[in-house]
């Protein structure tokens, strides 16, 4: 059978509409799960507390019994009034009726059983009202033959006291007959008194109680009260019952808080702890990003003023003393083999052995520059050549300690590098006595130094650091310690 358009159309709304209650519900259920979880356990049992006692104050509020309490009017049926109208009372199958005469029952079986009683009735009526209206009748001849008794005797009273007041004469004679044209006074017949009826009347399914007004008036009221105290006590029942229902509302709702914070407090824990620990990953990276990007650019670069200096110095040294050029030379080689392959690399890990290669090559070119101004202390031992050190950090200090403290001492100084291993660190230190802090303005923004502190931070965390302290008499003295540890 094939659906009609405006049909299909109805389906895919309501579709839409309960898909978009779904998707609300669940938004609800995982903000109301979030929100539960992040509660601690004593603010989750105070939270409980507060709510059963707004509960139990709600519940007093609004489920509240009146001192007096009053039943709805239109629910009770009509009493007994004194027009002695009659009233009905039925449960569906059994009905009741009080009327003057008594009390009618019958039971509704079908349609023919009910005309059947309602002609009974009719005819019980139509009786009654005949049997009263011939005792009505009986009374009113009964009355009238009073009457005419009363006169009677009023009559015979009036002849009495005439024939006393008239002279005394022979004995009469008795008393003739009466005249035969006259006839004899009779006595007005008594009505033979009327049988009560029975007092209950009808079949089975179908009778009739027969009581005096007074005494079905009186049952009518019993009734009456018992209806209202059955109305009072369904009204307090049904009170009591939505009182039940909204404080067993209020615990499940709390129990169901508790479930869901026992059950789902481990995922969401779990979730948010995953979601701090990528976001903390995605930071991290983005900063090792960036400072991998600055180290490839200090990588990058080789200082312009130095090798236009070491050059101009090599292409004078040709004129004025050959041999010591070409050592120059041979020493900037060097220098540049050992620096070209980290320009290349950008490995956040290389060994202490190419990075001392490197030094050594940068500071025989500057001693060759500087003289007898620049004295060299270089010692890293062979064993540890092979220990796992970040690149460019040694060249780094190297350059720090030339640039700010031998260079502009006039009479130059002493340069050491040394690497050892202490407490399970690898500590290589550079130290001179040149200027130190604050001697001579300074137009570096310190990034340098800046840098190799992150770099530290990102690679080992609080295991590795750079220490900067000043040097006795004079001077700085920098050190690095990281992890000591092989390098891949």
């Amino acid at each position: 059978m094939e659906m009609k358009p405006e049909t299909l159309q109805n389906i895919k709304q309501a579709q839409q509409v309960v898909a978009q209650i779904m998707v609300w519900l669940k938004r609800l259920f995982d903000l109301t799960a979030t929100w539960v979880t992040q509660l601690s356990w004593w603010k989750f049992f105070l939270f409980a507390m507060l709510t059963m006692i707004a509960g139990g104050i709600l519940q007093g509020s609004l489920f509240s019994t009146p001192d007096e309490p009053t039943v709805d009017t239109q629910k009770k049926a009509p009493r007994l009034h004194a027009n002695n109208m009659p009233r009905s009372f039925s449960d569906g199958d059994t009905h009741v009726t009080i009327d003057p005469s008594g009390i009618h029952i019958f039971t509704d079986k079908d349609k023919a059983a009910k005309d059947a009683d309602k002609s009974r009735e009719d005819k019980s009526k139509d009786e009654q009202d005949a049997a009263k209206d011939a005792e009505n009748n009986a009374k009113d001849e009964a009355a009238k033959a009073k009457d005419e008794a009363d006169k009677l005797n009023d009559e015979a009273g009036k002849a009495k006291d005439e024939a006393k007041s008239m002279p005394q004469a022979e004995p009469a004679a008795p008393a003739a007959p009466a005249a035969p044209g006259m006839p004899a006074p009779k006595a007005m017949p008594v009505p033979p008194a009327k049988p009560a009826p029975p007092l209950i009347t009808g079949g089975k399914n179908d009778f009739h109680i027969n009581l005096p007004p007074e005494v079905t008036k009186e049952v009518g009221d019993a009734i009456d009260e018992e209806v209202d105290d059955a109305l009072k006590q369904q009204a307090e029942g049904s009170r009591k019952k939505a009182s039940t229902w909204f404080m067993n509302f209020v615990v499940l709702l709390v129990f169901g808080l508790l479930g869901m914070k026992a059950l789902m407090g481990g995922k969401k824990r779990a979730e948010a702890q995953a979601e701090v620990a990528n976001a903390t990953a995605e930071r991290e990276a983005l900063q090792r990003q960036v400072t991998e990007a600055k180290m490839q650019m200090m990588q990058a670069q080789v200082e312009p003023h130095f090798l236009f200096n070491t050059l101009a110095s090599v292409e004078y040294l040709i004129e004025t003393d050959p041999p010591r050029a070409a050592a120059m030379q041979r020493s900037l080689i060097q220098y540049l083999r050992a620096v070209l392959p980290q320009m290349r690399e950008t490995a956040p890990i290389t060994n202490l052995g190419r990075e001392a290669d490197m030094v050594r090559a940068y500071l025989n070119l500057l001693k060759m520059r500087m003289e007898e101004r620049l004295h060299v202390d270089f010692v890293v031992p062979e064993g540890l050549r092979s220990a796992a050190f970040p690149p460019m950090m040694l060249q780094s200090l190297v350059e720090n300690a030339i640039k700010h403290g031998l260079e502009p001492k006039a009479e130059g100084g002493t340069l050491s590098v040394r690497a050892e291993v202490a407490h399970n660190k690898l500590c290589v230190s550079v130290t001179d006595d040149g200027m130190g802090f604050g001697v001579v303005p300074s137009t570096s923004t310190g990034l340098g130094l800046q840098s190799i502190r992150e770099r530290l931070k990102l690679l080992h965390g609080d295991q590795a650091q750079l220490i900067i302290v000043p040097n006795t008499p004079s001077g700085v003295c920098s050190t690095i310690e990281v992890p000591y540890q092989l390098a891949k």
